[in-house]
């Protein structure tokens, strides 16, 4: 399909929001590397707890854990 044009169609359609944390795939460098948390839900108690909801999905280093 891409033939068909004369430029890339899917070139216009990439998102650039600057650089990106990286992400190493090392069990050694699980203390160093940056811990992403996304959820539907959360809550802060006290400044020191965390309540998470709703697709929770943890990434960091060589470790991704979703529930």
């Amino acid at each position: 399909m891409q033939a068909e044009f004369e430029q890339d169609p899917w070139a216009i359609c990439t998102l650039r929001l600057g650089s990106q944390p990286k992400y190493y795939v090392d069990k050694q460098l699980r203390e160093q590397t940056a811990m992403d948390v996304f959820a539907g839900d959360s809550e802060m108690f006290d400044a020191e707890l965390i309540s998470l909801s709703d697709n929770i999905d943890l990434r960091r280093a060589d470790q991704h854990i979703t529930a």
